[in-house]
């Protein structure tokens, strides 16, 4: 980030500056989703702070598991595929 070009949000106080897709920095959060793969339903989604979803993305497997009595056979993270 350039020097000097770095603001704090005021209007939202808990978004984090992270990198936009399109160049630059701005307030965003993170938006996270699990699909199950057969179908591809959308079975848990989140939005977090900050750039924080490996620390997330367990605990969410964890939670579907328990929530509708499955076991997670494999998780994928392709938080590198986003666009």
């Amino acid at each position: 980030m350039p020097s000097g070009s770095w603001r704090s949000p005021k209007t939202d106080l808990d978004a984090r500056i992270l990198p936009n897709k399109e160049g630059g920095y701005a307030p965003n959060y993170t938006p996270l989703a699990v699909n199950e793969m057969l179908n591809g339903f959308i079975v848990d989604s989140d939005v977090v702070m900050g750039n924080v979803e490996h620390f997330c993305m367990t605990t969410m497997v964890e939670t579907i598991a328990a929530d509708h009595a499955v076991a997670a056979d494999h998780a994928v993270d392709v938080t590198t595929l986003s666009t």
